[in-house]
């Protein structure tokens, strides 16, 4: 698969039923709810939601929000809620390029903090990503 094929965008109304078996074993089963829900997500502009199109197909999306800034510090943290890449185009470069999306959105908005949670299995994914917990000076918590 060639890079320059593939086309990162923000998620547009015709990409979202493509999203939907990506992670349909990972959801509530509920397709209707799961197009409703990014629907309304993608227009609003502390969201962000970039897919990886090859031509007319879905081949992965991730899903962040800005929280905004922080009220004691007021530095800006976003969590990354989504990171999913098809079954048959993982280990393509595709998590590469959706999480290179999310870092550039985030830069571009000044946050400081991106957060996220993670399976096992895609701990091994996010590492080779060079994303790693860390601590922050002054902190008593990690940073991932």
């Amino acid at each position: 698969m060639n890079d320059n094929e593939i086309i990162i965008r923000h998620a547009e109304p015709d990409d979202i039923a493509g999203m939907w078996p990506i992670i349909e074993s990972d959801s509530d089963r509920n397709e209707r709810l799961f197009i409703k829900r990014v629907a309304e997500k993608r227009l609003l502009s502390d969201h962000f939601i970039p897919v990886a199109r090859l031509r007319s197909e879905v081949l992965g999306y991730a899903w962040v929000h800005d929280y905004g800034p922080h009220i004691r510090v007021g530095h800006r943290t976003a969590r990354l809620n989504d990171l999913f890449v098809s079954e048959r185009h993982r280990r393509s470069g595709i998590g590469r390029l959706l999480f290179m999306a999310v870092t550039s959105w985030c830069e571009a908005r000044n946050v400081r903090w991106l957060q996220w949670q993670s399976s096992e299995k895609a701990i091994q994914v996010l590492r080779k990503l060079r994303a790693q917990g860390r601590a922050v000076s002054g902190s008593r918590s990690s940073v991932f």
